[in-house]
């Protein structure tokens, strides 16, 4: 591991890893329940995503929800409840788990700090082996809970066709400044909402996210002048949305990765890359979110309960 001095080698650095990362992990003893049951998985932020790969891989058995909303769903529709927090200090996600717990549910919980808020009190606990390094820019702590995740449900991750590819990030890094959108359908718009945080967070970037047909259906007559859209998959529609733009003489970038789960932790790896890269080029010697105190203070309560 490259020993990281500002914010962009780490981001390149936390990219290059996500391979090793994902591969070889495995996990026992998890619930039946979690394996066959139907339920609700969710967390906020990088962990919401966390929730769609859950989502995504048990075919919507476990449904990605908000960890508030969640809490008003009738319990009896659910087997297992899922609560996905690195740090373990989500408030709406603790309060979620000893809610669902107490109406039956049986619930488990997905944390790097087993000991945390978030791990006392549910009936079972992944544990996510890597929990971020330098920066508080989750891309590593991502991937290894995305590892932990699959493995519970019995997926293995194909390490070797997880990439971060140096020429696909130089040519996306051009896409990354200002106004981006970003799009894509499955797997590839779970890179998407994943790499619109970390523009959020590393540049304050405003970044849109959308689903392919969503696109297609109105938000892409609204793109403004000068902005940037990158495509990431490479489904019909993925290819028909670029088809238009690049025929409109948009600026469009195709990301064009497998509609899988290795194709999304290839997506992010690669885009991860070109944020570290542009980072690099600007000088960046933190993110951008730390450097707005007046946000961050307002928000750290509302978010954990507390001060950091």
């Amino acid at each position: 591991m490259v020993k990281c001095v500002n914010l962009g080698e780490y981001l390149v650095d936390e990219a290059m890893r996500i391979p090793d990362l994902v591969r070889g992990v495995s996990i026992g003893g998890v619930p039946e329940a979690l394996l066959r049951g139907k339920g609700y998985a969710f967390g906020a932020g990088d962990s919401f995503v966390v929730a769609q790969v859950m989502q995504l891989l048990t075919s919507h058995r476990i449904v990605a929800v908000d960890p508030y909303e969640v809490q008003v769903i009738p319990p009896e529709t659910a087997d297992v409840c899922v609560g996905i927090s690195v740090k373990g200090r989500t408030k709406e996600v603790v309060k979620a788990l000893n809610a669902l717990k107490q109406l039956g549910c049986l619930t488990v919980a997905v944390t790097h700090e087993p000991s945390s808020p978030v791990g006392v009190e549910p009936d079972a606990v992944l544990g996510i082996p890597y929990g971020g390094g330098k920066f508080p820019v989750g891309i590593g702590n991502f991937a290894s809970a995305v590892a932990i995740v699959a493995a519970a449900l019995g997926h293995t991750i194909n390490a070797s066709a997880v990439t971060s590819d140096e020429g696909v990030s130089h040519e996306l890094k051009g896409f990354l400044g200002g106004d981006a959108v970003l799009v894509g359908t499955g797997w590839g718009r779970l890179a998407a909402e994943f790499l619109s945080l970390k523009l959020a967070e590393v540049f304050c970037t405003p970044a849109r996210v959308y689903h392919s047909e969503q696109f297609l259906h109105a938000p892409i007559y609204a793109l403004r002048e000068g902005s940037s859209t990158i495509i990431i998959g490479d489904d019909r529609r993925s290819v028909n949305a670029y088809a238009v733009l690049k025929e409109a003489g948009v600026n469009a970038y195709h990301l064009k990765t497998p509609q899988s789960l290795e194709g999304m932790l290839t997506a992010i790896a690669s885009g991860v890359m070109a944020i570290g890269k542009l980072a690099i080029d600007e000088g960046r010697k933190e993110p951008c979110f730390m450097v707005r105190k007046g946000f961050l203070e307002a928000s750290t309560p509302m978010i954990y309960g507390g001060s950091t």
